[in-house]
């Protein structure tokens, strides 16, 4: 395992889970009113971003994150229903998650609805999750008996120097 030693005395080391990516870059972004339903980001005024935000979160990490049919800004996450459906042959494509059962943080979570939206977020700890509401970014506890689909990230972890050539 490589270390770099950064400005600052700061150490890096190569091999860090994809998982702990995920759930630090969701977890620094809590408070942000980047994804709200007010927010303009990615053109989107009014609507939940839910998806955008676990997209944005899963790229951001320098992972994969699954996209459907283009759309007018280049891409088009893959939607909260389609992270709500263990059978989603979008998130299939990707090939770089899997469902599983027991979440860990940095998972993604969906919770689905045979009526109205999806929602989806990222796993933390103790039941809880981050997430969009309709002002900020939150972590908060995962609504209670509602069914779950889980998702965990098994695509290729990109490295430190790949990484370190955004700073």
């Amino acid at each position: 395992m490589a270390e770099y030693r950064l400005a600052g005395g700061l150490i890096v080391t190569e091999r860090v889970s994809s998982n702990l990516r995920i759930f630090n870059i969701a977890k620094r972004h809590v408070g942000s009113l980047l994804w709200s339903q007010d927010s303009e980001l990615h053109g989107a005024k009014k609507k939940d971003k839910c998806a955008m935000f676990v997209y944005d979160v899963i790229t951001e990490a320098g992972l994969t994150a699954p996209r459907q049919k283009p759309w007018f800004c280049g891409y088009s996450p893959a939607s909260s229903s389609e992270w709500g459906n263990r059978r989603s042959e979008v998130i299939h494509a990707c090939g770089c998650f899997y469902s599983v059962s027991i979440p860990m943080r940095g998972d993604i979570v969906a919770f689905p609805s045979n009526h109205g939206t999806t929602h989806c977020g990222i796993v933390t700890t103790g039941g809880h999750f981050i997430g969009t509401t309709n002002k900020r970014i939150v972590e908060t506890k995962m609504p209670a008996h509602v069914k779950r689909v889980f998702w965990r990230y098994t695509g290729d972890v990109p490295t430190t120097d790949r990484l370190l050539e955004k700073y």
